[in-house]
């Protein structure tokens, strides 16, 4: 009797700002599912699940992306964090550019020598809050971290160049205050692979593009993707390019390699140097709001999940994608509600004020234009050579944008690497 192999899958799910994008790959790289929705806490355990049905018995590893930490930007992060400094210097992230670190945080002073009476009066006090990680800004001894280990509290160790003092420090508070966050997408994944019946391994890809069980970068995972678009394209291209994102979770320039990198809270080190991304000022789900003179204009709050646009019936205002986005080319992807052309109108009248379907209409094109306007100023600011590789869903809408554009050579692609294209770049050593 002929014996066939049992091909050994494995599961990726990329959770960007808006959107989850999960795929099943086999042992030969081949995509054989793949799917994309709107990120919903409350729809996303069940969502999962209904995709790895049909393969949960084929599955044999699970290895996650997240970016999930860059949706709380501009937010003070961890409450459940510690953070130990040196003498002198323990207020010195009130002083640095947006401090990641919370009011209701503790911050302690490295003691003159780490005896048994600061570990235990330290321990007590840890213990009767709700401190769950400490951000340990000095060097500190194994057989210290080891006791706080065992009792419980994870520990976040910062790198001690003099140099980028400043940069690591805020870098370590940022893992240490994301790692909730990432955690809580492990336990998700976790629930549903029990209730199918895999008993499979968990990894993480590392901004250094290696497959681990786990990660102190919590924060650095937010490049994992980009940083994997860089390599592919590299590869692709065969030269240094610039490379813009349009997709629908978001829209952004992928630079060179830097050995910082900027956040919502300012500066940080990276190590090993991550490509550069600065995003658009206007994303996709950006809303609709009105200037000092009533002017209404793409001034509102990005949407990064939920509510979310409108063509997929969740948002009450109008978002930078639904003005954009035509039904044909939503259909591709989306379950789209039937009306939701008609509903947008509905809401641009509404904010508007007018009632006559014409000047509706006219409105949505001028708002429409102010966007790829906006975008391709964005661009061309970005701009660091004279290639261009333009990705994604959005990409075909710049092209009357740059049709007289002569000195920089563009390259347009409307589909994003998928993440079986993608694999071929991470390392496999975990």
């Amino acid at each position: 009797m002929e014996v066939f192999a049992v091909q050994q899958m494995k599961f990726f799910l990329h959770r960007g700002l808006s959107f989850c994008d999960v795929s099943v790959i086999d042992d030969t790289g081949q995509d054989c599912a793949s799917n994309r929705w709107l990120y919903s806490k409350h729809r996303f355990r069940s969502q999962i699940e209904v995709f790895l049905k049909d393969w949960a018995s084929q599955i044999k590893e699970i290895i996650l992306l997240d970016e999930f930490a860059d949706r709380l930007s501009g937010l003070r992060l961890g409450g459940s964090v510690a953070a130990v400094f040196p003498r002198g210097l323990e207020k010195v992230t009130q002083k640095t550019q947006s401090s990641p670190i919370h009011s209701e945080s503790m911050v302690f002073t490295e003691p003159e020598t780490w005896n048994e009476e600061w570990i235990l009066q330290t321990l007590t006090t840890l213990q009767k809050e709700t401190i769950k990680r400490i951000a340990w800004q000095v060097s500190v001894p194994e057989e210290v971290l080891s006791r706080f280990r065992d009792a419980g509290f994870e520990n976040f160790v910062t790198e001690t160049l003099q140099s980028e003092m400043l940069l690591n420090w805020r870098r370590n508070l940022l893992n240490s205050s994301c790692s909730g966050s990432i955690l809580e997408l492990t336990e998700e994944i976790q629930a549903v692979a029990l209730n199918l019946k895999m008993e499979v391994p968990i990894h993480w890809i590392d901004e250094d593009l290696k497959i681990k069980t786990s990660s102190q970068n919590r924060y650095g995972l937010t490049s994992v993707w980009t940083h994997l678009i860089s390599r592919w394209s590299q590869n692709k291209q065969k030269s240094d390019c610039d490379i813009f994102v349009l997709d629908w979770d978001g829209c952004f320039h992928i630079g060179p390699k830097q050995n910082q990198r900027w956040t919502p809270w300012g500066w940080i080190a990276a190590h090993p140097p991550l490509p550069n991304v600065k995003l658009f000022k206007t994303q996709p789900t950006t809303t609709l709001g009105q200037d000092l003179f009533g002017s209404w204009s793409w001034l509102g709050r990005t949407d990064t999940y939920e509510p979310g646009p409108v063509f997929l019936g969740r948002g009450l205002k109008p978002t930078v994608l639904d003005v954009l986005i035509s039904r044909e080319s939503l259909q591709k992807q989306f379950e789209v509600k039937s009306d939701f052309e008609e509903r947008t109108e509905r809401l641009l009248s509404s904010l508007t004020g007018s009632k006559n379907l014409d000047q509706v209409r006219a409105f949505k094109n001028r708002i429409s234009n102010d966007a790829l306007k906006e975008w391709s100023q964005n661009m061309l600011e970005l701009s660091t050579s004279q290639n261009w590789l333009i990705l994604g869903p959005l990409s075909h809408l710049l092209k009357p944008e740059f049709k007289n554009l002569k000195n920089i050579k563009i390259q347009y692609s409307d589909t994003l690497p998928t993440l079986a294209e993608l694999s071929p770049f991470i390392e496999k050593s975990t």
